[in-house]
């Protein structure tokens, strides 16, 4: 099994720092990242490959700027001499790389240690959600008949340090962390595998369980009334097939409430509930299709 590193870095950077850090890029790269029309996603693009050449660099023990890249099937970067397998992902303002090294004694370790520390807003994770999260992306990449006993986990190490936002610490929120974080650490950990496994690996879900909880007094009958609801969403296409139509993210367990019994049960009409159309994207295998409900 191989060992994985995980590195994490902030997107949401100053025009000084972008400067320096597009510096490092090659002229195709930085011709990449003209061609986005807003600040945001320009900054992603350039973040996301200046931290990957220095990342690299530091394991390769070379200049960051002399390293060059080749296109995967996929179209994912590759190096040139194909000396380490990576993955690069973003989202909003933060871009994760997972970099797998080397063997080591048939573990897979998952090190979170360079990770953000724990945020203000509710979006960190539990320890416990870091690990269910390296074990979700392991399992779906490995062999489906591998009994899930004890036994499977033991080889799996996770390194998550307390206080970051993939293990949180008083008095930090964390009610997002399940339902948001969890789908985002357990797709950075398949991307990652891809490389070593592109058979098995498929593009990330929605990413969120879209989650909407409400309540009140119903006026039908002045009974108190609560609701969690969720929506599902369009999995992404895989090697040899479309993705998933209408279910729950990566993490999810949770079919969606029926319209009849929503209405029933809560003061409210549904006007609409459906797929998304073409909501997957083109292509020979297209992801899923999302659910929209008003």
């Amino acid at each position: 099994m191989a060992d994985i590193d995980i590195w994490l870095a902030p997107a949401n950077v100053s025009d000084e720092t972008l400067d320096r850090e597009r510096e490092l890029l090659d002229d195709e790269e930085r011709a990449r990242a003209a061609r986005f029309r807003f600040r945001a996603d320009r900054a992603r693009s350039i973040v996301a490959r200046a931290t990957l050449r220095r990342l690299l660099g530091r394991y390769l023990s070379r200049d960051p700027r002399d390293l060059r890249f080749t296109a995967g099937p996929a179209g994912k970067p590759e190096l040139a001499g194909r000396e380490l397998h990576f993955n690069v992902s973003h989202s909003h303002d933060r871009v994760a790389i997972a970099v797998t090294t080397h063997i080591q004694d048939g573990e897979v370790i998952v090190d979170f240690t360079q990770s953000d520390r724990q945020a203000k807003g509710a979006i960190n994770a539990t320890l416990g959600v870091a690990w269910s999260a390296s074990f979700n992306a392991i399992l779906h990449m490995t062999d489906p008949s591998i009994p899930r006993n004890s036994g499977c986990f033991r080889p799996i190490k996770v390194i998550a340090p307390k206080g970051s936002v993939v293990n949180v610490d008083f008095p930090a929120p964390s009610v997002g962390g399940n339902t948001e974080t969890h789908p985002r650490i357990a797709y950075t950990v398949v991307g990652a595998l891809s490389q070593a496994r592109p058979d098995r690996a498929f593009a990330t879900d929605a990413g969120t369980h879209c989650n909407f909880l409400f309540g009140g007094v119903d006026s039908r009958s002045g009974d108190y009334y609560v609701c969690y609801d969720f929506l599902s969403a369009g999995w992404g296409g895989r090697a040899f097939a479309d993705g998933n139509n209408a279910v729950n993210c990566i993490n999810g367990n949770c079919r969606m409430v029926p319209t009849e019994v929503f209405e029933v049960r809560y003061p409210y009409l549904v006007e609409e509930m459906k797929l998304v159309p073409d909501g997957g994207g083109p292509g020979e295998h297209r992801g899923g299709l999302g659910v929209t409900k008003r």
